[in-house]
Protein backbone atom coordinates (compact mmCIF):
# COMPACT_ATOMS: atom_id res chain seq x y z
CA UNK A 1 0.00 0.00 0.00
CA UNK A 2 1.19 3.62 -0.79
CA UNK A 3 1.02 5.99 1.84
CA UNK A 4 1.38 9.99 1.33
CA UNK A 5 3.44 11.97 3.41
CA UNK A 6 1.60 15.27 3.16
CA UNK A 7 3.88 18.37 3.51
CA UNK A 8 2.45 21.57 3.90
CA UNK A 9 5.20 24.18 3.36
CA UNK A 10 3.93 27.72 3.76
CA UNK A 11 5.47 30.01 2.30
CA UNK A 12 5.17 32.63 5.32
CA UNK A 13 1.60 35.01 5.25
CA UNK A 14 -0.45 32.22 3.51
CA UNK A 15 -2.73 31.69 6.49
CA UNK A 16 0.01 28.90 7.75
CA UNK A 17 -0.45 29.42 11.28
CA UNK A 18 -4.43 28.86 11.39
CA UNK A 19 -3.94 25.70 9.32
CA UNK A 20 -1.33 24.17 11.66
CA UNK A 21 -3.45 25.51 14.80
CA UNK A 22 -6.15 23.34 12.93
CA UNK A 23 -4.68 20.68 12.51
CA UNK A 24 -2.77 20.47 15.75
CA UNK A 25 -5.98 21.16 17.85
CA UNK A 26 -7.79 18.46 16.13
CA UNK A 27 -4.93 15.89 15.47
CA UNK A 28 -7.25 13.30 17.49
CA UNK A 29 -10.36 13.71 15.55
CA UNK A 30 -7.74 13.60 12.05
CA UNK A 31 -6.27 10.30 13.27
CA UNK A 32 -9.68 8.75 13.17
CA UNK A 33 -9.90 9.76 9.26
CA UNK A 34 -6.40 8.49 9.63
CA UNK A 35 -4.17 10.99 9.23
CA UNK A 36 -1.65 11.34 11.43
CA UNK A 37 0.39 14.40 12.80
CA UNK A 38 3.81 13.64 14.59
CA UNK A 39 4.92 15.06 17.70
CA UNK A 40 8.65 15.07 16.60
CA UNK A 41 10.05 18.94 15.34
CA UNK A 42 7.09 20.53 17.19
CA UNK A 43 9.39 20.52 20.41
CA UNK A 44 10.23 24.72 19.75
CA UNK A 45 6.81 25.56 18.77
CA UNK A 46 3.72 23.60 19.41
CA UNK A 47 1.68 24.08 16.25
CA UNK A 48 4.67 23.48 13.52
CA UNK A 49 7.15 21.35 12.24
CA UNK A 50 10.11 23.89 12.95
CA UNK A 51 12.48 21.30 13.91
CA UNK A 52 12.40 19.08 11.16
CA UNK A 53 13.01 21.72 8.47
CA UNK A 54 16.66 21.76 8.57
CA UNK A 55 16.63 17.51 9.71
CA UNK A 56 16.85 16.57 5.55
CA UNK A 57 20.08 18.58 5.07
CA UNK A 58 23.07 16.27 5.54
CA UNK A 59 25.47 17.12 8.43
CA UNK A 60 23.32 19.66 9.96
CA UNK A 61 22.55 19.55 13.65
CA UNK A 62 18.80 18.73 13.25
CA UNK A 63 19.55 15.97 10.68
CA UNK A 64 19.04 12.86 13.96
CA UNK A 65 15.58 14.35 14.21
CA UNK A 66 14.88 12.24 10.95
CA UNK A 67 15.56 9.03 12.94
CA UNK A 68 13.36 10.53 15.57
CA UNK A 69 10.33 10.89 13.03
CA UNK A 70 10.94 7.45 11.50
CA UNK A 71 10.69 5.58 15.29
CA UNK A 72 7.34 7.54 15.97
CA UNK A 73 5.77 6.57 12.63
CA UNK A 74 6.75 2.98 12.99
CA UNK A 75 5.82 2.96 16.74
CA UNK A 76 2.12 4.44 15.54
CA UNK A 77 1.82 0.87 12.65
CA UNK A 78 2.73 3.75 9.81
CA UNK A 79 -0.11 5.70 9.36
CA UNK A 80 -1.77 5.85 6.00
CA UNK A 81 -1.23 9.39 5.61
CA UNK A 82 1.20 11.55 7.94
CA UNK A 83 0.81 15.53 8.30
CA UNK A 84 3.85 17.75 8.45
CA UNK A 85 3.78 21.68 8.52
CA UNK A 86 6.35 24.50 8.67
CA UNK A 87 6.32 27.79 6.36
CA UNK A 88 9.83 27.19 6.26
CA UNK A 89 10.08 24.25 4.08
CA UNK A 90 9.31 26.86 1.26
CA UNK A 91 12.53 28.15 1.08
CA UNK A 92 14.64 24.57 1.33
CA UNK A 93 12.75 22.91 -1.42
CA UNK A 94 13.96 24.24 -4.42
CA UNK A 95 17.37 22.86 -3.44
CA UNK A 96 17.39 19.32 -5.31
CA UNK A 97 19.57 17.64 -2.57
CA UNK A 98 17.22 18.48 0.02
CA UNK A 99 14.10 17.46 -2.01
CA UNK A 100 15.69 14.39 -2.74
CA UNK A 101 16.32 13.37 0.98
CA UNK A 102 13.10 14.38 1.39
CA UNK A 103 11.75 11.52 -0.96
CA UNK A 104 14.46 9.41 0.46
CA UNK A 105 12.93 9.48 3.93
CA UNK A 106 9.13 9.07 2.30
CA UNK A 107 9.97 6.05 -0.04
CA UNK A 108 12.23 3.74 2.92
CA UNK A 109 9.43 3.86 4.75
CA UNK A 110 6.65 3.43 2.09
CA UNK A 111 5.59 6.86 1.66
CA UNK A 112 4.97 8.90 -1.68
CA UNK A 113 5.68 12.57 -0.90
CA UNK A 114 2.71 15.24 -1.42
CA UNK A 115 3.69 19.02 -0.95
CA UNK A 116 0.97 21.56 -0.39
CA UNK A 117 1.48 25.17 -0.97
CA UNK A 118 -0.23 28.37 -1.21
CA UNK A 119 0.71 31.32 -3.41
CA UNK A 120 -0.09 34.99 -2.65
CA UNK A 121 0.28 37.91 -4.91
CA UNK A 122 3.54 39.45 -3.67
CA UNK A 123 2.27 43.17 -2.87
CA UNK A 124 0.03 42.10 -0.19
CA UNK A 125 2.26 39.56 1.32
CA UNK A 126 5.40 41.94 1.08
CA UNK A 127 3.10 44.40 2.85
CA UNK A 128 1.93 41.58 5.72
CA UNK A 129 5.20 40.50 5.90
CA UNK A 130 6.96 43.62 6.40
CA UNK A 131 4.91 44.21 9.44
CA UNK A 132 5.48 40.92 10.56
CA UNK A 133 9.57 42.00 10.22
CA UNK A 134 8.54 44.60 12.64
CA UNK A 135 6.34 43.22 15.24
CA UNK A 136 9.34 40.64 15.62
CA UNK A 137 11.62 43.31 16.57
CA UNK A 138 13.98 43.13 13.41
CA UNK A 139 15.62 46.30 12.87
CA UNK A 140 14.64 47.76 9.49
CA UNK A 141 15.26 50.84 8.52
CA UNK A 142 12.42 51.74 6.09
CA UNK A 143 10.29 50.09 3.98
CA UNK A 144 12.38 51.10 0.75
CA UNK A 145 15.25 49.30 1.83
CA UNK A 146 13.10 46.44 2.78
CA UNK A 147 11.14 46.15 -0.76
CA UNK A 148 14.80 46.34 -2.16
CA UNK A 149 15.68 43.58 -0.30
CA UNK A 150 12.79 41.67 -0.58
CA UNK A 151 12.50 42.04 -3.96
CA UNK A 152 15.19 39.82 -5.30
CA UNK A 153 14.87 37.31 -2.85
CA UNK A 154 14.26 33.98 -4.60
CA UNK A 155 11.16 32.87 -2.19
CA UNK A 156 9.09 35.59 -3.87
CA UNK A 157 9.69 34.32 -7.38
CA UNK A 158 7.27 31.58 -7.14
CA UNK A 159 8.42 29.86 -10.54
CA UNK A 160 11.58 29.63 -9.42
CA UNK A 161 10.57 28.22 -6.17
CA UNK A 162 8.56 25.37 -7.40
CA UNK A 163 10.50 24.71 -11.00
CA UNK A 164 12.52 21.86 -9.58
CA UNK A 165 8.83 20.31 -7.96
CA UNK A 166 7.17 21.18 -10.79
CA UNK A 167 9.31 19.10 -12.69
CA UNK A 168 9.72 15.86 -10.75
CA UNK A 169 6.78 13.25 -11.55
CA UNK A 170 8.36 11.85 -8.31
CA UNK A 171 7.02 14.05 -6.01
CA UNK A 172 3.19 15.13 -6.18
CA UNK A 173 2.59 19.00 -5.97
CA UNK A 174 -0.70 20.96 -5.32
CA UNK A 175 -0.60 24.61 -5.52
CA UNK A 176 -3.67 26.18 -4.19
CA UNK A 177 -4.03 30.16 -4.92
CA UNK A 178 -4.58 32.63 -1.43
CA UNK A 179 -7.02 34.57 -2.82
CA UNK A 180 -10.74 35.21 -2.38
CA UNK A 181 -12.71 31.78 -3.35
CA UNK A 182 -9.71 29.65 -0.93
CA UNK A 183 -10.31 32.37 1.79
CA UNK A 184 -14.29 32.11 1.71
CA UNK A 185 -14.27 28.52 1.97
CA UNK A 186 -11.36 28.45 4.33
CA UNK A 187 -7.87 27.79 4.49
CA UNK A 188 -7.61 24.38 6.48
CA UNK A 189 -10.62 23.29 4.41
CA UNK A 190 -9.18 23.60 1.69
CA UNK A 191 -6.22 21.57 3.08
CA UNK A 192 -8.48 19.25 4.14
CA UNK A 193 -10.03 18.60 0.54
CA UNK A 194 -6.47 17.76 -0.75
CA UNK A 195 -5.98 15.08 2.01
CA UNK A 196 -9.30 13.65 1.50
CA UNK A 197 -10.65 14.62 4.67
CA UNK A 198 -13.92 15.73 6.42
CA UNK A 199 -13.57 19.32 7.00
CA UNK A 200 -17.19 19.21 8.30
CA UNK A 201 -16.70 16.55 10.78
CA UNK A 202 -18.76 17.06 13.96
CA UNK A 203 -16.36 18.01 17.27
CA UNK A 204 -13.99 20.27 14.71
CA UNK A 205 -12.20 22.97 16.97
CA UNK A 206 -12.23 26.04 14.59
CA UNK A 207 -8.77 28.41 15.12
CA UNK A 208 -9.24 31.48 16.58
CA UNK A 209 -7.59 34.75 14.29
CA UNK A 210 -3.49 33.25 15.53
CA UNK A 211 -1.42 36.09 13.18
CA UNK A 212 -3.22 39.26 13.84
CA UNK A 213 -1.48 42.79 11.77
CA UNK A 214 -0.85 45.06 13.69
CA UNK A 215 -2.06 48.73 12.35
CA UNK A 216 -0.17 51.70 10.64
CA UNK A 217 0.72 53.24 14.42
CA UNK A 218 1.47 50.21 16.15
CA UNK A 219 4.03 49.23 12.92
CA UNK A 220 5.43 52.93 14.02
CA UNK A 221 5.50 52.25 17.49
CA UNK A 222 7.07 49.21 17.10
CA UNK A 223 9.77 50.46 14.90
CA UNK A 224 9.88 53.77 17.27
CA UNK A 225 10.78 50.70 20.04
CA UNK A 226 13.24 48.49 18.10
CA UNK A 227 15.65 51.85 17.52
CA UNK A 228 15.63 53.03 21.23
CA UNK A 229 15.95 49.71 22.56
CA UNK A 230 18.63 49.25 20.24
CA UNK A 231 20.22 52.62 21.37
CA UNK A 232 19.63 52.62 25.24
CA UNK A 233 19.32 48.43 26.12
CA UNK A 234 21.97 47.25 23.27
CA UNK A 235 21.51 43.75 25.24
CA UNK A 236 18.39 42.81 24.32
CA UNK A 237 17.90 41.19 21.26
CA UNK A 238 15.08 39.88 19.04
CA UNK A 239 14.54 36.96 21.77
CA UNK A 240 15.05 38.54 24.74
CA UNK A 241 12.24 40.91 23.25
CA UNK A 242 10.10 38.30 21.91
CA UNK A 243 7.79 37.84 25.23
CA UNK A 244 6.75 41.69 25.13
CA UNK A 245 5.40 41.36 21.55
CA UNK A 246 1.96 40.22 22.17
CA UNK A 247 1.51 42.14 25.85
CA UNK A 248 2.89 45.54 23.83
CA UNK A 249 0.43 44.44 21.10
CA UNK A 250 -2.80 44.42 23.04
CA UNK A 251 -1.97 47.64 24.77
CA UNK A 252 -2.21 49.08 21.44
CA UNK A 253 -5.25 47.25 20.25
CA UNK A 254 -6.87 48.49 23.56
CA UNK A 255 -6.04 52.06 22.01
CA UNK A 256 -7.56 51.29 18.99
CA UNK A 257 -4.82 51.57 16.94
CA UNK A 258 -4.73 47.54 15.10
CA UNK A 259 -8.47 48.67 14.14
CA UNK A 260 -7.43 48.85 10.62
CA UNK A 261 -4.60 47.07 8.13
CA UNK A 262 -1.56 48.37 7.65
CA UNK A 263 -0.39 50.07 4.29
CA UNK A 264 3.04 50.52 3.80
CA UNK A 265 3.49 50.45 -0.11
CA UNK A 266 2.76 53.35 -2.27
CA UNK A 267 0.37 52.94 -5.54
CA UNK A 268 3.59 53.61 -7.39
CA UNK A 269 5.58 51.12 -5.03
CA UNK A 270 2.53 48.64 -5.91
CA UNK A 271 2.94 49.32 -9.53
CA UNK A 272 6.51 48.72 -9.32
CA UNK A 273 6.12 45.53 -7.36
CA UNK A 274 3.18 44.14 -9.85
CA UNK A 275 5.18 44.46 -12.48
CA UNK A 276 8.64 42.87 -11.09
CA UNK A 277 6.75 39.83 -10.96
CA UNK A 278 4.31 39.39 -13.56
CA UNK A 279 6.38 37.67 -16.06
CA UNK A 280 7.39 34.63 -13.23
CA UNK A 281 3.55 34.91 -12.13
CA UNK A 282 2.33 34.31 -15.10
CA UNK A 283 4.72 31.56 -16.09
CA UNK A 284 3.25 29.88 -13.11
CA UNK A 285 -0.22 30.45 -13.24
CA UNK A 286 -0.22 28.54 -16.62
CA UNK A 287 2.07 25.91 -15.72
CA UNK A 288 -0.33 25.36 -12.08
CA UNK A 289 -3.54 26.09 -13.35
CA UNK A 290 -3.62 26.57 -17.51
CA UNK A 291 -5.06 30.55 -16.89
CA UNK A 292 -3.32 33.62 -16.89
CA UNK A 293 -2.67 35.20 -12.86
CA UNK A 294 -4.50 37.87 -13.49
CA UNK A 295 -7.56 35.22 -13.73
CA UNK A 296 -6.75 33.83 -10.88
CA UNK A 297 -6.14 36.57 -8.59
CA UNK A 298 -8.13 39.85 -9.11
CA UNK A 299 -6.99 43.18 -9.66
CA UNK A 300 -7.95 44.18 -6.10
CA UNK A 301 -6.18 40.80 -4.96
CA UNK A 302 -3.05 41.63 -6.31
CA UNK A 303 -2.92 44.83 -4.36
CA UNK A 304 -1.74 46.08 -1.20
CA UNK A 305 -4.12 48.37 1.56
CA UNK A 306 -4.15 51.64 0.92
CA UNK A 307 -0.65 53.37 1.58
CA UNK A 308 -1.20 54.87 5.20
CA UNK A 309 1.95 54.96 7.12
CA UNK A 310 1.62 56.97 10.49
CA UNK A 311 4.00 59.98 10.98
CA UNK A 312 3.72 60.99 14.61
CA UNK A 313 5.88 64.48 13.33
CA UNK A 314 2.76 64.86 10.85
CA UNK A 315 -0.48 63.35 13.26
CA UNK A 316 -2.78 65.73 15.45
CA UNK A 317 -1.42 66.74 18.47
CA UNK A 318 -3.99 64.25 20.25
CA UNK A 319 -2.53 61.83 17.90
CA UNK A 320 1.16 62.59 18.85
CA UNK A 321 0.55 62.70 22.81
CA UNK A 322 -1.14 59.52 23.09
CA UNK A 323 1.95 57.77 20.80
CA UNK A 324 4.72 59.62 22.96
CA UNK A 325 2.35 58.29 26.00
CA UNK A 326 2.65 54.55 25.15
CA UNK A 327 6.31 54.71 24.19
CA UNK A 328 6.96 56.05 27.35
CA UNK A 329 5.05 53.55 29.36
CA UNK A 330 6.17 50.88 26.74
CA UNK A 331 10.14 51.83 27.07
CA UNK A 332 9.50 51.60 31.06
CA UNK A 333 7.71 48.68 30.43
CA UNK A 334 11.04 47.01 28.29
CA UNK A 335 13.63 48.41 30.69
CA UNK A 336 11.71 46.56 33.83
CA UNK A 337 11.66 43.18 31.95
CA UNK A 338 14.98 43.40 30.98
CA UNK A 339 16.30 44.10 34.60
CA UNK A 340 14.11 41.26 35.55
CA UNK A 341 14.83 38.64 33.50
CA UNK A 342 17.76 39.61 31.86
CA UNK A 343 19.96 42.09 34.19
CA UNK A 344 20.27 44.45 30.60
CA UNK A 345 18.17 47.53 32.47
CA UNK A 346 20.61 49.79 33.02
CA UNK A 347 21.99 51.29 29.75
CA UNK A 348 25.04 49.97 28.70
Amino acid sequence: MTRTLFLHAGPPKTGSTAIQTFFRDNAQAFLRQGVFRPITGTEIHGHLHLGLVNAFIAGHAAAPATAKLAAELRAHGLPPKVFVSAEMFAARLPSESYATALKAFCRDLGYRLHVIVFIRPQAPLLNSLFTQHVKNWRLVDSIEAFLATESGNFRHHYAALLRHLLNDLSIDLTVLPFNRATLSGGLSTAMCQVMELDAAATGLVQPDVANPSPGPRTVAAFQRLRRKVSSEFPGLGQDQLAPLTRPLLHAAGALGWNAGNFGGFSPSQTRWIIACFKADNDALAQRVWSKPWDQVFSEAENLSPPFNIFSPADAPPPQRREFRDFINQSMATIAEFGSTHHGHGKRM
